[in-house]
């Protein structure tokens, strides 16, 4: 773990190293063993793993020129976009600010 120093007390507090996973359900690419595989190795390594996924979302699901991509696989999908946006915003503001 690692150690935050606390700006009101000076005290040393331990916090978990975090990280997030969006990814879309549809996404032909990443499967739902493999997200799991991932979350646990980390896990092993004392991360806190938090796993979003998101409906009718592929492959480069947060990218606005995945729309034009010919390949069924990609798309955008601009309500995932942006909550998971949202989502990695306030994970930095929980753990770095």
């Amino acid at each position: 773990p690692m150690e935050k120093e606390d700006k009101n007390h000076g005290r040393q507090e331990q916090l978990q190293r975090q990280v997030l996973i969006c990814n879309g359900i549809n996404d032909p690419f990443v499967s739902q063993e493999d997200l799991q595989r991932t979350k646990k190795f980390m896990e092993s390594f004392d991360y806190k793993v938090d796993i979003l996924q998101y409906n009718n979302a592929w492959h480069g699901f947060t990218n606005p020129a995945q729309a034009f991509n010919d390949n069924d696989a990609f798309d955008y999908n601009q309500a995932a976009a942006q909550s998971s946006w949202e989502s990695a915003i306030e994970l930095i503001q929980r753990t770095l600010l």
